[in-house]
């Protein structure tokens, strides 16, 4: 019905405004895209009259839109039309947004603009929109905050920047927000059922229930480890909140979910039936409805605020540069001028265009004699950034009686191309695809040299962590006998053995794609990803060193740092006399190459911008020499072009804030740059295989690429930001009108499963639809992957081939399009001790009618044994003869810091389930999180207060994987088992120092927790720990020595005994009270 009334509608506007030409190329995944572009613009100029400064073209990235201008150039220089080659430069080419930014010039006295807009770098938005919405934050907090506590949604901050994001990326006005707000809660309330009539009785009803089973609770005849868990948790719950009055709506889910042995689930039922009333429960009711306005109110002022924020300092942004053209756009003056002007629109990779710059392109198309849109429709893979294939499909639709189709395929051998065609003609037709648009002609011819093309790994493991290790040795044997992959070198098209560069490996999410790189490091085979850190490594290091020096010259730390990296042969002791008797005048460094060489250049320093600065610095200390020197060339130099960047980051920073940029503050900027802000940069290195998403991946191609997460299931939740499109009729002159945005909280936080309103959204329409554009949207980024390959795909599963991600694509009857499993031979395994399943061969694959054979492999985990690269460290040459001392201070966390010491463990206590963590943690930095907020926290501070630890404690900390109330209920557990042991009686000192001398060595150190008793004194240590707990214990004997050399030192300050050490395991819920 949509794509009727689109239709209609179009063809409606072409009788009033006149026909408009419009040539949609559906240009799928190795098809030509690129030549087939600069072909149809140069003929355009050539042949039909097109002029070649009347040319309005978008690309998605700079380098595609240089690389367009360049080889349109080219084309018209080889035929001889050197004027036009010139004048297509007055043309406007560029990104969607660097081309509004030339229209906004052009037409700023129309639109009422400077000539010169300050548009804000990439990535600076986030932190102008915070400091524009402190004061708006601040106004809705305490509105906000109590309903957000009891919901446990504590990040709501980053809800309100979601939905002001979605706003404006879709057109939608501030006042608009009110009005989803309300329709957002009345679609919400649907799925509930009615409020109860009295909240009191419901929560006396679960009081009173949880305190009659404390009682009659016999743990002494029930000794399960159910009963025991469920029994902790009411009891805990009760001594922290009293009341089901205090329960956040999480504990109710929780308390509706106790799974007790089956003798003690008579006392336990009334506890249950009581919390499982929770969907009744009025208050949750005023909560999920407060919470959803107080948001989106506050949503609607932010924008105002930003905006505002932005006026006050003459900025703008990527999304201000769309709406503000397309306003422009909507001038007669304006229109008639470009009218004039355009003979042509070409829009290139249409299907990632976002509803706002689907807009501009109509307008565009409106007034320019022709328009030529090409892209995928298949690779529409961007929705996460606010993009809408939906919306896309349905204006093609409606927009195009006849797309032109590159049927021919360039980059990938025939076998590939078959089975893409195979799958993808079948998969894409729910989708609402043709499979004319899907099927493809192999153009590249077939090498018989070649392996097989299709290829199945089994990966033997029990967890992803075996087999990511699996993977790897998989790899590393690959890439051992490289003549079993031959490949045809991209550059010079010769046959040869395969490399590490020539693989990718694409995984689902990022923190995946840094444990399959991991463990190829820890296999001996590099790894490119994305990687933090460009200031650690020696690269970064001594090109901060020498801008650092050629600011200050009395940076002694900076000196020191490039003489360590270039190898300076000077004695030390020369050092040692300098700076004990500053009155020397000969300094030890002077004659060093590269430190002349910064002295001489520092005269210049005083006119140049901080970039020049930096690039000066590089070169008189010739840090690229010294980087070729070090191995690993391609990273290193990309490494020094990242420095570069970080110093144009510094610019734009400068910018925004109305700042003045100089070296110097660039040399501070960058010694403040928190982990992670200092990216690393990533090359196509030869010797190091690609890891990266499926996303990531769009536009690039290998020779060899595997396909890794294939597990992955469907996400489908609609508690979440969503922009719904209109449910009436399509107007082409207002594309996005009736567009809205819809927000649902989820309640319990963690408790996804078994709480009643899971069982009602699953039989919901928003979640069916929402499931339908999730599934719509996998099959679009599962094509992006598989056509990535020149030469070998690789699908690894598990070991039992599950691949819930292609059995979830489903043709027009709804029958699954691949059918696997068949094993047709095996290779002959006698003699190996190898499960008879397990074994290597070819398993077929069925594709409709057609038959694919996929040389299967098992690869399995194994010990790491590669010998990894060791970075080359340069010390001075020990001296023979000199006698040895030990060292002046001990470190009590060293294992061996004071003597070789055991205990025993006499209790272990467990007080709470396992902490679960998804994806890749930093378990040190996990710790320091836990460590702060042990340390900052005590019971008698307000809960809010407490609250508002636990979140900035987490931010600093940049801690995703906890919320907050998982600080708040560990250092709860601690309270309670506190009070429950020693009694109230007690004095406690958090992170308290020791000092204690050992004959000629001095230790110091911290106490996690020091209690002082009437009994004496109790030493606590937080540790964290991902090991099993079997594992754990045998861990903390390494730390005995360091436990002992506290309790020497407690000791010898009081002479007062430590009576007991206890190790507080938080992410095990386990207390371990030791001898």
């Amino acid at each position: 019905m949509q794509l009727l009334c689109i239709r209609q509608s179009l063809w409606q506007r072409e009788a009033i405004m006149g026909k408009k030409e419009l040539e949609l190329i559906s240009a799928s995944a190795g098809s030509g895209k690129t030549y087939t572009l600069t072909d149809r613009l140069a003929e355009a100029i050539e042949n039909d009259g097109v002029r070649p400064e009347a040319v309005l073209a978008t690309t998605f990235t700079n380098k595609a839109a240089a690389e367009l201008t360049e080889r349109v150039r080219l084309k018209l220089l080889n035929q001889g039309l050197s004027n036009d080659a010139q004048r297509i430069l007055d043309g406007y080419i560029g990104t969607v947004n660097s081309v509004c930014g030339s229209i906004l010039r052009d037409f700023a006295f129309e639109a009422g603009l400077p000539p010169v807009q300050t548009v804000m770098p990439d990535g600076e938005d986030q932190a102008i929109y915070n400091r524009a919405l402190a004061d708006v934050i601040e106004r809705y907090a305490p509105d906000i905050e109590p309903a957000a506590q009891r919901l446990t949604v504590p990040e709501w901050q980053s809800i309100v920047k979601k939905i002001s994001d979605s706003a404006r990326t879709n057109n939608i006005a501030p006042a608009q927000l009110s009005g989803f707000a309300i329709r957002s809660w009345r679609d919400y309330q649907k799925l509930l059922p009615g409020p109860a009539r009295s909240e009191k009785v419901l929560n006396e009803r679960l009081t009173d229930s949880i305190k009659k089973a404390i009682k009659t609770i016999d743990l002494i005849s029930d000794t399960t480890k159910r009963t025991a868990e469920a029994f902790s948790t009411i009891k805990q719950l009760m001594q922290i909140k009293k009341s089901a009055n205090d329960f956040t709506w999480l504990d109710w889910a929780r308390l509706s979910k106790l799974a007790p042995g089956k003798n003690s689930q008579a006392h336990f039922e009334p506890v249950v039936k009581a919390a499982a009333a929770v969907l009744e429960h009025p208050g949750l009711h005023r909560d999920i409805e407060s919470f959803i306005k107080g948001i989106f109110v506050c949503a609607a002022d932010g924008m105002q605020a930003f905006a505002d924020f932005k006026a006050r300092y003459g900025l703008i942004d990527f999304v201000d540069q769309e709406r503000l053209c397309l306003d422009v756009l909507s001038r007669k003056d304006v229109q008639e001028n470009l009218r004039a002007r355009l003979d042509l629109v070409l829009v290139d990779e249409f299907q990632d265009t976002s509803p706002l710059q689907l807009a501009l392109f109509l307008e565009l198309m409106a007034l320019a004699g022709r328009s030529i849109w090409v892209g995928d429709q298949k690779q529409a893979i961007y929705g996460f950034r606010g993009t809408d294939p939906s919306l896309m499909d349905a204006v093609v639709e409606g927009l195009v009686r006849e797309p032109a189709v590159l049927k021919d395929s360039y980059r990938s051998r025939p076998e590939l191309v078959a089975f893409t065609n195979a799958v993808f003609s079948k998969a894409f037709e729910p989708v609402g695809i043709s499979p004319k648009c899907v099927v493809l002609n192999a153009k590249r011819p077939d090498k018989k040299i070649f392996n097989a093309a299709l290829h199945a790994w089994r990966l033997v493991g029990k967890n992803h962590d075996l087999r990511a290790q699996a993977l790897a040795r998989g790899i590393a044997e690959l890439l051992a006998d490289g003549a079993a992959f031959q490949v045809e070198d991209p550059e010079t098209k010769t046959i040869r053995n395969i490399r590490a560069g020539d693989i990718a490996i694409l995984c689902r999410v990022n923190d995946r794609c840094a444990m399959v790189a991991d463990k190829l490091e820890e296999s001996g085979v590099r790894a490119a990803i994305p990687r933090s850190g460009l200031l650690a490594t020696p690269e970064g290091i001594y090109g901060l060193a020498c801008l650092s020096y050629l600011v200050d010259p009395s940076n002694t730390i900076a000196v020191a740092e490039i003489i360590h990296l270039t190898r300076d042969a000077s004695d030390p002791l020369g050092w040692f006399e300098y700076f004990q008797n500053k009155s020397i005048d000969s300094k030890p460094w002077q004659g060093h190459p590269a430190i002349d060489a910064l002295d001489e250049a520092r005269q210049k320093l005083f006119s140049l911008t901080p970039i020049e600065a930096i690039e000066l610095a590089l070169h008189v200390g010739k840090a690229h020499e010294q980087a070729l020197g070090w191995g690993d060339c391609a990273t290193r130099l990309a490494n020094l072009e990242a420095l570069r960047g970080l110093a144009a980051t510094y610019e734009g920073h400068c910018l925004v804030q109305q700042n003045a940029a100089t070296p110097s503050g660039l040399v501070l900027f960058l010694n403040g740059l928190k982990n992670g802000d200092d990216a690393q940069a990533i090359g196509r290195d030869k010797n190091a295989v690609q890891v990266l998403t499926y996303h990531r991946a769009k536009g690039l191609e290998w020779p060899l690429v595997i396909l890794y997460d294939l597990d992955a299931g469907e996400r489908a939740n609609p508690f979440d930001v969503y922009v719904i499109p209109s449910d009436k009729e399509f107007d082409v002159n207002s594309p996005l009108a009736g567009r809205w945005i819809r927000y649902w909280p989820w309640p319990f936080d963690k408790q996804k499963k078994d709480v009643g309103l899971d069982e009602r959204t699953d039989n919901s329409s928003e979640k069916k639809q929402l499931k339908q554009r999730e599934r719509n949207e996998s099959v679009r980024l599962l094509y992006v992957g598989m056509t990535r390959a020149r030469d070998y795909l690789i699908f690894a599963t598990n070991e039992k081939g599950d691949a819930g991600w292609l059995d979830s694509l489903i043709d027009n009857t709804g029958q699954t399009v691949i059918s696997r499993g068949q094993k047709l031979s095996s290779e002959d395994n006698k003699g190996k001790k190898e499960d008879v399943n397990l074994r290597d061969g070819i398993e077929t694959v069925q594709v409709g009618t057609d038959k694919f054979k996929f040389k299967m492999h098992f690869a399995r985990p194994t010990e790491i044994t590669a010998k990894k690269t060791k970075a080359t460290v340069f010390l001075p040459d020990s001296k023979d003869g000199k006698k040895q001392h030990l060292p002046a201070r001990i470190i009590p966390s060293s294992q061996d810091a004071f003597s070789k010491t055991s205990f025993s463990i006499v209790e272990t206590i467990k007080v709470s389930e396992h902490m679960i963590f998804s994806g890749n943690v930093d378990w040190q930095i996990l710790g320091n999180a836990f460590h702060s907020f042990f340390a900052a926290d005590s019971s008698d501070m307000p809960q809010d207060k407490r609250f508002a630890i636990a979140v900035r404690l987490l931010a600093d900390w940049k801690v995703k994987l906890l919320k907050p109330q998982d600080f708040l209920s560990a250092s709860d557990r601690l309270q309670v088992f506190i009070k429950d042991r020693y009694g109230e009686k007690i004095k406690m000192y958090h992170e308290w120092p020791v000092n204690i001398r050992i004959d000629n060595q001095k230790a110091s150190g911290w106490i996690d927790l020091l209690l002082d008793t009437p009994k004496g004194y109790v030493i606590f240590d937080h540790k964290i720990f991902h090991e099993s707990m079997e594992q754990v214990k045998d861990k903390v004997q390494n730390f005995a020595s360091q436990l002992n050399l506290y309790r020497r030192a407690v000791h010898e300050a009081t002479n007062r005994d430590v009576f007991e050490i206890v190790l507080n395991l938080p992410v095990h819920g386990v207390f371990l009270v030791i001898q």
